[in-house]
């Protein structure tokens, strides 16, 4: 169960990570 959690979370910050690099190229 623990595990499952870990990776929601990885996955969740990969995608906040990666928006946050999208955002970045956008508005430069």
């Amino acid at each position: 169960m623990m595990s499952i959690w870990s990776v929601i979370i990885n996955v969740r910050y990969l995608l906040y990570l990666l928006d946050v690099d999208i955002f970045i190229y956008f508005t430069h």
